[in-house]
């Protein structure tokens, strides 16, 4: 590599207008992670040929890199008007749009990379994981699929295409929403992607929730004992493998890394919420009334959060906040019979006899 360097900067000595051998250095700096270096010499090479694609596509990369997306738009676009049928920078101004928030745009620069070289397998892939309404769930499936086809060890292929099929959610001819979930075919990419990467925490992680769906908890268990050696902040992986540990009946354990979910991600309701339960099963209700109130204050849809909560607070001298959440999750859940029936008791006790009876 140096050698390469030294023989490029020879040749600009030699020639302070030779625009391919500040593009060829600026490459060569691009490889060794010197960013700053690269973009001047993308400049210069640009500023000497503005004809230059080539040139003009790396600079707009490196702008974008650096934050500067206007500036890398216009060196996008330059490079498209000077060639039409530049895949690669169609490609990495497709990037920068989804950067940009502009998605239909992105999505139809994407679209122009395929049709120019159908062989671009991360055209197709990139394409795909923008396709998330449910209306466009087979497009996403068949652009995961050719990307796939094209580069079968494809490790985010597998990933995404994994993620899909376990989360299937997509809309009929007749406009209604249907389930397309596919475990077992979702399972095949998840154990591809771990084929390749024995590492890939998430891939674990995502097979042990299909386990877990499957009730083959022993299984589950095992992927996310991997999963979190690997990654040990990886809030999900513990939230699940505490779901996992309280079927298999280790309600010990489960507290701990329901906890260790919260440590790693303040704001996890359902952690919140699964622990509280467990600390008021187990008598340490303070604790579990902590948790509980701030499952209910970062999600207060969740009907059972305020249930068990009601049921703490029930305990206490002043009969209203329990009540209060007693009725706020039967708003929630109309139907939830047990709520009924803990109400009416607490009514009862606090000697509100007519609204008990009703």
């Amino acid at each position: 590599m140096n050698v390469a360097r030294k023989h490029l900067e020879d040749a600009i000595k030699i020639n302070p207008e030779y625009a391919e051998a500040y593009y060829k250095l600026g490459l060569l700096l691009k490889k060794e992670d010197q960013a700053d270096e690269a973009l001047e010499h993308f400049q210069k090479a640009v500023s000497i040929r503005e004809d230059y694609a080539e040139a003009q596509c790396e600079l707009a990369i490196a702008l974008t890199e650096k934050g500067e997306h206007e500036a890398a738009r216009n060196h996008f676009l330059n490079a498209l008007e000077i060639n039409p049928s530049y895949a690669d920078a169609y490609f990495h101004y497709a990037l920068l749009l989804v950067e940009l928030k502009d998605i239909e745009e992105a999505k139809n620069n994407f679209d122009k990379v395929t049709e120019i070289d159908q062989n671009y397998a991360e055209g197709y892939y990139q394409k795909a994981r923008l396709l998330n309404n449910p209306d466009d769930f087979e497009d996403a499936r068949k652009n995961f699929e050719t990307a796939i086809d094209i580069r079968p060890d494809y490790i985010d292929g597998h990933y995404y295409m994994g993620k899909l099929l376990s989360g299937g959610v997509a809309t009929s001819k007749e406009g209604s929403i249907i389930d397309r979930t596919d475990l077992p075919e979702a399972k095949k990419h998840f154990l591809r992607v771990l084929e390749l990467d024995k590492n890939h925490s998430k891939a674990l992680y995502n097979l042990a929730r299909i386990l877990s769906r499957e009730e083959k908890y022993k299984q589950a268990h095992e992927c996310l004992e991997k999963a979190l050696k690997i990654n040990p902040s990886y809030s999900k992986a513990h939230f699940l493998f505490a779901h996992v540990l309280t079927e298999l009946k280790a309600s010990a354990k489960a507290k701990t890394h329901f906890a260790f979910s919260i440590e790693h991600y303040e704001d996890n309701a359902p952690a919140h919420f699964r622990l509280g339960v467990i600390l008021a099963e187990s008598g340490k209700k303070r604790e579990a009334r902590e948790h509980l109130q701030k499952a209910v204050t970062l999600n207060p849809e969740h009907a059972e959060a305020h249930y068990h909560l009601a049921r703490i607070l029930s305990t206490d001298e002043d009969p209203a906040p329990a009540k209060k959440h007693f009725f706020r999750a039967l708003e929630i859940k109309p139907d939830f019979a047990l709520a009924y029936y803990r109400l009416a008791h607490h009514l009862e006790r606090s000697g509100d006899l007519n609204e008990a009876k009703v």
